[in-house]
């Protein structure tokens, strides 16, 4: 192995300042925060080259350090947790996930509240956790635990209030709860047409509605939202929104 000699004579250079009281504590924190950040960009970027494995590794190497510096229950950790939790999803590790998620979602309530963001990110990373794992009514709870949160939040007509009513309606599809399934997309259309009009969005879920009445038999309904769905493609006012990343 070859040992940088420059590296190590900095190193002991930093130690013996340290022993004798020339660095100061904040200058120690200052350094471990550097190499938190530091760990953090390395994570971000194999994840952006789909490098699970390496960004794994590396958040849990900002974790580790954050812990050091902060205590185990600082709200950071459950930001780390939080990304360590959607990597593991990413992989197709959904226990896993599942796992790291519940302590950033308990370290989360109890450090910055069970309404902030971050929170909310969390409930949710935790919904599409079981919902990828299979566990429907798991699935459910987290996501109505966003929904709840986001509507004190952000409004009841807020975009991400009908984000997430759609996911919950993509749950009950899959659960085969399709009456259900109907009145959460009608609740996000309802939404979307209010506050964004025509666009991509609204046209998407025409035809998830005509396809949930056609699973319940109603195939007058069906016909009726499907031919909804065409002549509002044909407007020019329909244009691109969010897609649900489902």
């Amino acid at each position: 192995m070859i040992v940088n000699r420059r590296i190590v004579c900095a190193v002991a250079v930093f130690a013996l300042a340290l022993a004798s009281g020339v660095v100061s504590a904040a200058t120690v924190n200052f350094a471990v925060s550097g190499g938190i950040a530091r760990e953090t960009q390395l994570a971000k970027k194999c994840a952006d080259q789909r490098d699970y494995a390496c960004a794994l590794r590396h958040y849990r190497k900002a974790l580790s350090e954050l812990v050091r510096l902060k205590g185990e229950r600082h709200k950071d950790a459950a930001r780390y947790k939080n990304e360590i939790g959607i990597v593991y999803i990413n992989m197709g590790q959904y226990a896993k996930a599942s796992e790291v998620l519940l302590q950033a979602a308990d370290i989360a309530r109890q450090t910055i509240g069970n309404e902030d963001p971050d929170t909310l990110e969390i409930y949710s990373h935790l919904g599409l956790a079981f919902y990828r794992k299979g566990a429907y009514e798991n699935a459910l709870t987290w996501y109505q635990k966003t929904l709840e949160g986001q509507e004190k939040t952000e409004g009841v007509e807020s975009s991400g209030v009908a984000e997430t009513s759609t996911i919950i309606a993509f749950v009950y599809n899959a659960m085969g709860r399709y009456v259900d399934a109907l009145s959460w997309y009608k609740k996000a259309l309802a939404i979307r047409e209010k506050t964004q009009g025509a666009n991509l969005d609204t046209l998407a879920l025409y035809d998830r509605i005509a396809i949930a009445h056609e699973r319940i038999g109603e195939r007058d309904e069906a016909k009726m939202w499907r031919q909804k769905s065409l002549t509002s493609r044909e407007k020019p006012s329909a244009q691109s929104g969010y897609a649900p990343n489902q």
